[in-house]
């Protein structure tokens, strides 16, 4: 296990001094196993549960060590909250309650759960960037599956979605929004780039030429404007004068405040027209620099370009 002592625990989150790690653990290892062995593999995982501080000096493994701690410790909590808030004995299910002790409101517990779980995925976020941006020093998670399921998109993660439409750093949310940008990027990226070139720009960005960086960028926004267009109808999402969260992380008082888009066939034709303005500028860009490749508009089937004059802002 990763976290194998209450003092580890509270280093990365706040709990009462009562709260004993034994409590915990069942829920440290469910979130081992839900939620970081599917996104960096069991071998990395091995090696991270394998650490100590007198057989692993490198710094940058070390750092990645203590967000995959940080990671567990935030979902195992997220996990363990419903089984933590009552007493179960032989005799049922109480809630303490006393004079010296009062039970947290539905709405405390809630926005507490919410709270966990929002630092979980960003710290997973965060683990995950790092160690894409530190590869050499993790093999087994680069040569896993995990690592091409990490790739397989040209928008991978939430942060590069965040840039460019504001879903409040939410990895739920991204993790939502990932079978429509599939869906997206082979229905009017891949098209457009071809196979070769589109596993090309599937790398860091420091990695590619200028040309190659602007390209991407342009595709990505492409991706995130027919991403936002397509999933309006979908129902999972409220969208906001702010953002886009998924419905799930609304609470319920939270609901009569937010200002849904009821009439939302305007908005959605400006991502559109964004989508597709993007999209002809990754073209003019690929036909200036590589004049061989096929066009988008040589590919009527696939997507109607809309005749704009120019990029249309939101």
């Amino acid at each position: 296990m990763l976290i194998q002592d209450t003092a580890t625990l509270r280093e990365h989150l706040s709990v009462n001094g009562s709260v004993e790690i034994e409590n915990v653990k069942p829920y440290l290892k469910k979130a081992e196993r839900s939620f970081l062995k599917p996104a960096i593999g069991l071998e990395q995982l091995d090696e991270f549960s394998g650490a100590s501080p007198q057989t692993d000096t490198n710094e940058v493994f070390k750092e990645a060590l203590d967000l995959t701690r940080e990671v567990v410790a935030n979902y195992g909590y997220f996990l363990y909250l419903p089984i933590g808030a009552v007493q179960i004995t032989n005799s049922g299910i109480q809630v303490v309650d006393n004079e010296h002790t009062k039970t947290a409101t539905d709405k405390q517990f809630k926005e507490l759960q919410r709270s966990f779980l929002t630092s979980a995925h960003e710290a997973l976020d965060e683990l995950l960037l790092y160690m894409e941006q530190h590869s050499q020093h993790f093999p087994k998670w680069v040569n896993s599956a995990c690592y091409s399921v990490y790739n397989e998109l040209l928008v991978n993660n939430s942060e590069t979605f965040n840039k460019y439409y504001y879903i409040f750093n939410s990895r739920q949310t991204f993790m939502a929004l990932k079978p429509k940008m599939r869906m997206v990027e082979d229905r009017f990226i891949r098209p457009v780039v071809g196979d070769e070139k589109l596993k090309s720009l599937k790398v860091q960005s420091s990695k590619l030429n200028e040309n190659d960086r602007k390209l991407k960028e342009y595709l990505q926004q492409s991706i995130v404007a027919f991403t936002i267009m397509d999933v309006l109808d979908s129902g999972m999402f409220v969208l906001d004068a702010q953002g886009m969260k998924m419905r799930f992380d609304v609470l319920p008082y939270e609901k009569a405040i937010a200002k849904e888009f009821k009439t939302n066939s305007k908005f959605k034709e400006n991502k559109k027209i964004e989508g597709e303005e993007y999209l002809k500028m990754a073209v003019g860009l690929l036909k200036q620099n590589e004049p061989n490749t096929k066009s988008q508009e040589d590919k009527k089937d696939y997507i109607q370009i809309t005749k704009t004059n120019g990029i249309i802002g939101i």
